[in-house]
């Protein structure tokens, strides 16, 4: 499994996803061409988690996320969201200076710092004017030190709007690289913060 394949069978999933999604949406009201409205929506996120796999050093990580989403049906209880982000997963701020031997050799090296943009689609379920509660699936191109790396996600967040417009978001994800230096490595992270909508 190379990064091109990934990235590719990530990008048609994401495809299909959003088709299905959009269909889901189209029949869920029989209102639909009244409230077939398209909205954005921008958000400032803050996570951390731990990093699995490989043989690496210093897995606690935190990381940042901004994304904007265009929503459709954002009147109806369900419609489907598309949304890019750039996620820096993994930043670290410095490792310590202490050498543990690896079985591959040398010393183990710190986890690795993911960043990259990212594709998510799927449903997003609207009860009510404050409540909004969202679950997607997608596709990422990393840089880890310096190299390209293909991944996929999925992610379920829900947002609470004490204002019109401005709402505090929160959420889980589940983040995997395939292939990573012969590893395969994931991490599950919280996140934490706004939504502009």
């Amino acid at each position: 499994l190379d990064v091109q394949s990934t990235i590719g069978r990530m990008t048609r999933l994401s495809w299909i996803a959003l088709a299905l999604a959009s269909v889901v949406s189209v029949f869920t009201d029989s209102t639909a061409s009244a409230q077939s409205r398209r909205s954005f929506a921008f958000d400032a996120t803050l996570g951390s988690g731990d990093g699995r796999g490989g043989e690496f050093r210093d897995r606690g990580i935190g990381g940042a996320r901004l994304a904007v989403s265009v929503r459709t049906g954002p009147q109806r209880r369900v419609g489907a969201f598309a949304e890019l982000a750039m996620d820096w997963i993994s930043l670290t701020m410095g490792h310590k200076t202490v050498c543990y031997p690896s079985t591959r050799g040398g010393c183990i090296p710190p986890y690795p710092e993911l960043a990259g943009p990212e594709i998510v689609v799927g449903l997003m379920l609207h009860p009510g004017q404050k409540l909004e509660i969202r679950g997607g699936v997608g596709g990422a191109a990393y840089r880890a030190d310096g190299l390209r790396v293909g991944g996929a996600l999925a992610q379920l967040d829900v947002a609470l709007f004490p204002a019109r417009r401005i709402g505090i978001v929160g959420g889980v994800r589940a983040v995997v690289v395939p292939r990573y230096r012969k590893d395969q490595l994931s991490t599950f992270p919280w996140l934490l913060g706004l939504r502009v909508r």
